[in-house]
Parts: structure tokens; sequence; C-alpha cells
């Protein structure tokens, strides 16, 4: 599971980092945070996603990355 803002440096790179990752690990769960829901979520596929503001309580947080980890 990673946690990941994929607008930092800048959206494009990312999604390209995310991208990567989900090749490498395809199992891998994103649990994606920033102000907004994220611009390209569609072109995260087929990578598992969810996404949590970074606004959120921690035990927002917790629960998006436990739901990440086991969905239901």
């Amino acid at each position: 599971m990673v946690l990941v803002d994929p607008r930092l440096p800048d959206i494009e790179a990312g999604l390209a980092l995310i991208a990567g990752m989900g090749r490498a690990w395809p199992s891998m769960r994103v649990v994606l945070t920033g102000w907004s829901d994220v611009e390209g979520h569609a072109q995260l596929a087929p990578t598992e996603t969810a996404y949590v503001s970074k606004s959120a309580t921690p035990e927002q947080f917790a629960e998006a990355i436990v739901h990440a980890c086991c969905p239901a």
C-alpha cells in the first residue's frame, strides 16, 4: 500500500510514478491524497485506488488505508 499525492511535483509525474509502481507491483493498492479529487484518476487503472482529502482526520486516513488493504 502506498499513500501519495499525485500532484507533487506535478500531476504528470505523479501519475507516471503510480503507473510505474502498478506495473512493478500489480497487486499494490494506492491511497491518493490531495486538496480535491484527483484529476486523471481514471488513468490509474488497473491499480486499485482510494482517495482521502489532505484535510481528513487521522481516523479517516486510517480508514482509507485499511479499506485499500482489505476491501469489503
